[in-house]
């Protein structure tokens, strides 16, 4: 806790975001994401190597985003129906294939020694709300605790980055400059940066190490 009661010890409202950063569920929703697309696009040859590179790429964003970015890198055109059948696919696979996966171990560790502390905790994730809200109940609820005070996800009222803290402001009543955003990819850097809010990255794969925002490689070493 180094990192909170020194540099950031005036800092009492922490955002997370949740895959990748929490939740250990990024091998698997590349996985999910490749299957998707095959079921989808049947007729289409999908390499699966090159998506899952794609899909880190653009992981951060909404999800229609990310799979615009995607089919236009692949040169694959497609329809506002195809869109929705990969949805629902997408969906039900998270829904069936995450539920055995785990919270990181140190995030739990770094989350149970947050709750000792006077400070708000929040999860901001660019996953569709509902989908979100019922894996982060059942993940929870494994540790036996919620911990958290908003939950939120991305929907027709507010999405990731600056919609987000702008409800989490105005839920706590506190100012950004209270904020700290943790999270695993440039795209949640590059939201902290535009609402000029404190980042930690959370660069467990050590993807990041040439830039100059605040890097750790896991919650241990805050």
């Amino acid at each position: 806790m180094n990192i909170l009661k020194n540099k950031y010890s005036l800092k009492d409202v922490l955002v997370f975001d949740w895959d990748g950063t929490l939740f250990d569920s990024m091998p698997i929703k590349r996985e999910n994401f490749c299957l998707s697309l095959e079921r989808v696009f049947k007729e289409k040859t999908i390499d699966f190597d090159i998506v899952m590179n794609l899909y880190m790429k653009y992981s951060g964003m909404p999800r229609f985003d990310i799979f615009n970015f995607i089919l236009n890198d692949l040169s694959i055109s497609f329809s506002r129906e195809n869109y929705k059948d990969f949805d629902l696919f997408f969906t039900e696979l998270n829904y069936e294939r995450l539920r055995d996966a785990k919270l990181f171990e140190d995030a739990i560790e770094f989350l149970f020694k947050l709750k000792s502390m006077n400070v708000n905790l929040n999860i901001s994730s660019s996953v569709p709300e509902k989908e979100l809200r019922i894996l982060t109940e059942l993940k929870l609820k494994e540790l036996g605790c919620n911990v958290f005070n908003l939950i939120i996800g991305t929907s027709k009222l507010y999405s990731k980055g600056s919609g987000h803290f702008n409800y989490i402001s105005k839920s706590t009543k506190k100012s950004f400059e209270h904020f700290i955003f943790f999270g695993d990819d440039f795209h949640d850097y590059e939201a902290a940066k535009e609402s000029d809010i404190d980042f930690i990255m959370i660069d467990r794969e050590e993807r990041f190490i040439d830039h100059t925002f605040c890097s750790v490689s896991s919650f241990n070493t805050i």
